[in-house]
């Protein structure tokens, strides 16, 4: 009988899967061990006290930089690489230090966080501490021991729950740092680093008190306030010690539970977005309803300035609302209603508030060529479910408006439309009229005709600076403010050619930059409200 044979494919499968494992096991290990990780705020959360005021994270990576760098003049570009390089001088390097930071630092460095903690000694705020993630554990190693090697006689070394802290006097102040994991801790007081090596063995940390979702691997920058209200009130007692906050602001305040911002690059220039979180989940009247694009169908697009919305009787029944909690409120609302009726012979909430239920937009128009008086013109439209309100209360306006003797008013038919007008010797001051029954539309000091006939495919909607601008916004929104800065400061220089001189350099080279400025509102959940602001540049 012939014997059998040995499987050489079975015999070598245990030896390529034994290698395969090994080759696999050193990767993984030689990428925690010597390779590190990026930082986020997610991260240093984790070893941040709970107790932290704020925790400020800022990407090192140099990709996300180089987008920002497709933008602006080269007055900006300028002034956003003097601001980084002070930010590095006073946070990453040490002063007395011969050190590079693209030759020293960069090759390791994997972001940054600053968190502010509060402090125990009287007549000081709080203390900051630097978190540095290492994405090159073996050329961090080696800065720090060229640094060790450097100050061998001014460095000191202690141990705080195994983990040596390093003191380096550093010409008239003292540094402490410390390096664990992924992480290099640097501060100017040893109980700070102390803190952090406790959250970091199994302290409370920012990590362990929230439910908030963090972004990754997109932002530049991210600032994550844990507990906004005592942050804020505790900035006005430390920057006005003399003003007492009253208990109407405090009570505002601590219905806010924390607030994350976030700054990013994107297509059409930076995006600012913050994410509100409430401590209790607002009502259903509390909510602001979306609102539509229909309007902005109906904006020239030429315009200046935009701002959309809808529901201001809503609006004005939650501020009602809270004037139980806020006297001074009660006292202008109050007031308000008094001039009301004393100048206009009007109800503020009957004849007014009452029909602005629908959506809206408010637009501001370069100046008419038509009007003599060549001021910027405007518009408001308006979608109202009480038209028969809406007129009584515009008809005892005219009334009142024929007693000022200046004034013309005028009743016309335009294409089916009862249009009034409001006169000057001048110019046309103010038209309006009901294109429907339940839309209004007025017109400031233009002309009532080119603004009705205006058609969507020449509206804001098919301006090309308003579509960048406000592409990345969420379209389920409370309504815009949108700004063309460009055209905005065009109108200022030609109303004061001296508008810019006593303006700073600084400021000049980034209003330049700018083509526009876009921001929403929109509620996410109940307990979560967000706010998105673009920023328009324009290319280098």
């Amino acid at each position: 009988m012939t014997p059998s044979q040995p499987n050489k494919k079975s015999g070598c499968f245990p030896f390529l899967l034994i290698t395969l494992l090994a080759f696999g096991g050193g990767y993984y290990f030689g990428k925690k061990l010597l390779l590190g990780e990026k930082l986020t705020l997610q991260a240093s959360n984790k070893i941040v006290p709970q107790s932290a005021l704020v925790n400020t994270f800022i990407s090192t990576d140099e990709k996300k930089w180089s987008q920002l760098r497709e933008f602006g003049t080269t007055e900006f570009q300028e002034l956003t690489n003097n601001n980084w390089q002070e930010f590095i001088s006073e946070n990453v390097t040490i002063n007395s230090q011969n050190i590079d930071y693209q030759q020293d630092i960069s090759p390791w460095l994997a972001g940054i966080s600053i968190a502010l903690l509060p402090s125990p000694e009287a007549g000081i705020d709080y203390d900051t501490v630097a978190i540095l993630g290492i994405k090159n554990k073996l050329k961090a190693k080696n800065f720090f021991d060229g640094i060790k090697t450097t100050n061998s006689g001014n460095i000191n070394e202690t141990k705080h729950q195994n983990i040596t802290i390093y003191q380096l006097d550093d010409q008239s102040e003292k540094i402490f740092f410390t390096t664990f994991q992924n992480y290099i801790i640097i501060a100017d007081k040893q109980e700070v680093i102390t803190k952090i090596i406790d959250t970091h063995k199994g302290g409370l940390s920012l990590a362990d008190n929230s439910s908030q979702k963090f972004d990754k691997n997109s932002e530049l920058i991210q600032v994550y306030f844990p507990d906004y209200s005592n942050w804020f009130l505790n900035i006005i007692k430390n920057s006005v010690p003399d003003i007492e906050v009253e208990k109407s602001a405090k009570n505002q305040l601590e219905k806010i539970d924390s607030i994350l911002a976030n700054v990013s690059v994107e297509n059409h220039g930076l995006k600012m977005r913050s994410v509100i979180n409430l401590v209790d989940p607002l009502t259903t009247t509390q909510q602001s309803k979306p609102v539509s694009n229909n309007l902005l169908s109906q904006i020239p697009d030429n315009t200046i300035c935009v701002m959309t919305g809808g529901g201001i009787n809503q609006f004005w029944q939650q501020v009602n609302e809270e004037t139980q909690n806020i006297p001074d409120l009660d006292l202008l609302i109050n007031q308000a209603k008094m001039m009301t009726s004393q100048w206009l012979n009007l109800d503020l909430e009957t004849d007014i508030i009452s029909w602005l239920d629908g959506e809206f937009a408010l637009a501001l128009l370069p100046p008419n060529n038509n009007n003599s008086l060549n001021t910027l013109a405007g518009l408001f439209i308006l979608e109202s479910s009480n038209k028969t309100q809406g007129e009584a209360t515009l008809k005892s306006l005219e009334n009142t408006a024929k007693l000022v003797p200046f004034l013309n008013i005028q009743t016309s038919d335009i294409n089916g439309i009862n249009v009034t007008k409001w006169n000057s010797p001048e110019a046309n001051l103010v038209s309006y009229g009901w294109l429907n029954d339940k839309k209004f539309l007025m017109s400031l000091t233009g002309n009532f005709e080119d603004i009705n006939n205006i058609k969507p495919a020449n509206s804001l909607l098919e301006n090309s600076t308003f579509k960048l601008a406000t592409a990345s916004l969420p379209n389920n929104n409370n309504g815009y403010f949108y700004c063309n800065l460009q055209e905005a400061l065009s109108v200022a220089v030609n109303y004061d050619p001296n508008f810019w001189d006593s303006s700073s350099m600084e400021a000049k080279a980034l209003a330049d930059s700018i083509s526009a400025i876009a921001l929403t509102s929109s509620m996410i959940n109940p307990t979560t409200s967000q706010v998105d602001f673009n920023i328009s540049l324009f290319k280098k």
